[in-house]
């Protein structure tokens, strides 16, 4: 006899196999398949006196919130080396149940033994690579390539380059995949469903899991499809669970289950479901049997009657569970010992050149998160912390008649020697920086004001008639002068002082600008010019210089809440991303842990972090020449750490999010508070001092006190002002990593 499949359905004894392609590279030897399938309809009740159950689902049940029951106490056993094919209808159950076996989903009460073990043990190896599963979904990055795709999960199931160049090779051929360096974004959906059957098939799992495998597939293609399913369970002793809508499919399944309502309503051969109903179509036994289910549902009692059976059937069970009967004994799977799965190091390893390839996909967009944190200092510090220029000011200059002083006064200064007490009121202006204020002169106080109340000045000065020899007689008299002296020695100043940051820089200049007119005039006429000082005197700063501007004090902050919140955000939107691709889920299916893609996306996004910090320091300390005083490495290091920081809350957030625009959104929300409560924009201690308590609970308080001191004083890490900060921020990472852990924990315990 010939030992092969020639023929499009031929029979063997009970079942009707299909023919393989008439391409020699199709063709299967049938032998062993044959032997293990001969008879008339029994195969399996022989088989299951001596194959154990590679699957076994007790009272399953499984509901989403409040909703119905989408499992309602369903029993199933999938026998080793077998093909059960599950039917039924959109919404009946097949793909929640599906996703309980390979441990993605809880159910709400039941049991499933994988193996002997339960989904998630290591007595099972599931999730892991003793399971192949295609989803629903086509769950592909499609920015991957169909090699890099396959070269992905064979990292996860830990295969050599040999057997993954094999099993690549067979399955583009088998499948008629296009060429394996074309990108799955540009391949149809037919294709596409194709490569995501392959991925399940690459590492020839113990149990393959297909969720409609064939939708969009030619019909040529689907027969050699069925024939490798075939092939796997005679030559491996694979176990397949495949779901379908085409009915006629699931001829050459040794087991076919119906499902209805999250019901099981028949379990059977198809051979023992043809002789039944005495008929050749398996498509006319469904639509009887679901018929007949319609009718049983509205039957009076019937929710009466299927108590009292399942209390039966729970009954029965449990005394069988007592006994513990060598029958039954004969027919469960039995325990099997942990069964050694891949390691961490190996998932981790894949998740991160996954990572790369994501990232590298979109040249763009990687160099945008690069620079971005870099460009945001670089702006904040262009915009915030100079000293405000120009500035418009009115002159009044009554002592020289309302008229703009001659240029030869401001050569005075210089030129002449001696006691010149003269356009004293034009030597002060002289004094006033030209590049900062700008002076406007006009002819009264009133039109100054208005030119004030106009908008066209910030303010101006009065200078009274004889003001020069009014400030002499001030300098010279000291007690002896008269009232009206003293007063004629003032300038008048009115100011709008509706921009505080305005008005108090032209203040400022103003003061140093008399104060430097004021020591001249007393050197040249024999006085100590210590006699202009404040009786105050500061000597040289401990810390920093006298003329420190407001972006040195700001600068190290904005640094790392920049490196706080864009990893934040690209984390977080990525992880969710992730989920709503269905990849992830996959990616678990094969034994990834949550924490696992948490280490991975800690491996990139740390890459990315270093190259940020490079760039953002960079700027600081050549562009604006803010010098770092300290460690630079322990800067970079408060920075680094932050940054993970900021990757760990986008773990957080993801973990209960379902959308990007939410995480975006929570982190946008956190983000303000945390920049300005915070202390990076401005000084804590000109907050209540309530909030001031409060903002030591925001992760960026401390690092932001930390690297300020360490930039601008020089403070070591042993420094009490300098370790608290890197404390907090690991403390932070282990909460965010924490409360991300517990929140998945408990999200999947309600899956």
């Amino acid at each position: 006899m010939d030992n092969k499949i020639v023929t499009p359905w031929k029979n063997h004894g009970s079942y009707n196999i299909p023919a393989a392609h008439d391409n020699p590279g199709y063709e299967m030897d049938t032998n062993s398949y044959s032997a293990s399938h001969n008879g008339n309809g029994n195969s399996e009740r022989r088989k299951s006196s001596s194959v154990s159950a590679a699957v076994r689902i007790q009272h399953a049940s499984k509901s989403y919130g409040s909703g119905p029951k989408v499992l309602n106490d369903l029993n199933m056993t999938i026998e080793k080396g077998t093909i059960y094919s599950l039917l039924g209808s959109s919404g009946c159950g097949k793909t929640t149940l599906l996703s309980c076996i390979v441990g993605i989903r809880n159910l709400n009460s039941g049991e499933i033994f994988v193996f002997g073990g339960k989904p998630g043990s290591r007595e099972s190896g599931i999730p892991g690579k003793r399971v192949g599963y295609m989803p629903q979904d086509l769950a592909l990055y499609n920015d991957f390539s169909i090699n890099e795709s396959m070269q992905y999960f064979a990292a996860l199931y830990d295969m050599s380059g040999r057997d993954l160049r094999e099993s690549r090779d067979f399955l583009i051929k088998f499948l008629d995949l296009p060429d394996a360096d074309r990108r799955i974004g540009t391949l149809s959906g037919g294709q596409k469903r194709r490569v995501s059957l392959a991925l399940s098939l690459i590492h020839s799992p113990e149990l393959l899991i297909l969720d409609e495998p064939t939708v969009g597939v030619d019909p040529l293609l689907r027969e050699n499809i069925w024939n490798h399913l075939l092939s796997l369970v005679a030559t491996k002793n694979t176990t397949v669970i495949i779901t379908t809508h085409y009915t006629e499919e699931a001829r050459p399944s040794n087991k076919i289950g119906l499902m209805r309502g999250g019901r099981l309503i028949t379990e059977s051969s198809p051979q023992e479901l043809l002789d039944k109903h005495e008929t050749n179509s398996l498509e006319d036994i469904v639509l009887k049997l679901c018929r007949n289910d319609d009718m049983n549902m509205n039957t009076p009692n019937f929710q009466d009657r299927g108590s009292s059976i399942r209390s039966s059937l729970k009954s029965v069970s449990n005394m069988f569970d007592y006994r513990k009967s060598s029958s039954i004994a004969s027919i469960q799977d039995q325990p099997s010992s942990p069964y050694e799965s891949t390691t961490s190091f190996q998932r981790i390893k894949a998740l991160v050149a996954k990572n790369y390839v994501v990232m590298t996909r979109n040249i763009i967009l990687l160099l945008f998160m690069m620079i971005v944190p870099a460009t945001q200092v670089l702006v904040i510090c262009l915009a915030i912390g100079n000293d405000p220029k120009p500035m418009w000011m009115g002159v009044v200059n009554h002592e020289m008649n309302h008229t703009a002083c001659p240029p030869v006064s401001l050569m005075d200064r210089v030129t002449k020697e001696g006691c010149d007490v003269e356009n004293l009121s034009c030597k002060f202006l002289a004094e006033i920086p030209s590049d900062t204020i700008y002076l406007r002169d006009y002819a009264t106080d009133e039109l100054a004001r208005d030119a004030v109340k106009a908008g066209k000045v910030w303010g101006f000065f009065s200078f009274p008639e004889k003001f020069s020899d009014n400030v002499y007689e001030r300098a010279a008299g000291a007690n002896t002068i008269e009232n009206e002296t003293l007063q004629g020695s003032y300038v008048n100043v009115e100011m709008d002082y509706s921009n505080k940051q305005i008005a108090s820089a032209i203040k400022k200049e103003v003061y140093d600008a008399f104060e430097i007119f004021l020591k001249d005039m007393l050197v040249n006429c024999g006085f100590y010019k210590e006699l202009a000082e404040s009786p105050i005197r500061y000597l040289d700063p401990v810390y920093g210089t006298d003329d420190t501007d407001f972006k040195e004090f700001i600068a190290p902050g904005v640094l790392l809440a920049m490196v706080f919140f864009f990893p934040l955000c690209s984390s977080g939107v990525s992880y969710i991303w992730d989920k709503k691709q269905g990849t992830l889920e996959r990616s678990m299916v094969a034994g990834v842990q949550s924490w696992e893609v948490m280490a991975s996306f800690f491996v990139t996004e740390g890459i990315v972090l270093v190259i940020q910090c490079i760039f953002s320091f960079s700027i600081i300390i050549y562009l604006f020449n803010i010098e770092i005083l300290g460690s630079t490495s322990l800067a970079i290091g408060i920075t680094f750490m932050m940054g993970l920081g900021g990757v760990s809350m986008g773990f957080l957030i993801a973990s209960f999010c379902d959308e990007e625009i939410e995480a975006v959104m929570i982190a946008i929300a956190s983000f303000f508070p945390n920049i300005i409560l915070s202390g990076i924009i401005w000084p804590t201690e000109g907050m209540p001092i309530v909030m001031q308590y409060i903002t030591y609970l925001l992760p960026c308080k401390l690092a932001s006190e930390s690297i300020r001191s360490i930039v601008s004083r020089g403070w070591e890490f042993t420094h009490i002002g300098v370790w608290p900060g890197f404390a907090t921020t690991a403390a932070w990472i282990a909460l965010y990593w924490l409360l991300t852990l517990l929140i998945h924990r408990y999200r999947f315990s309600k899956r």
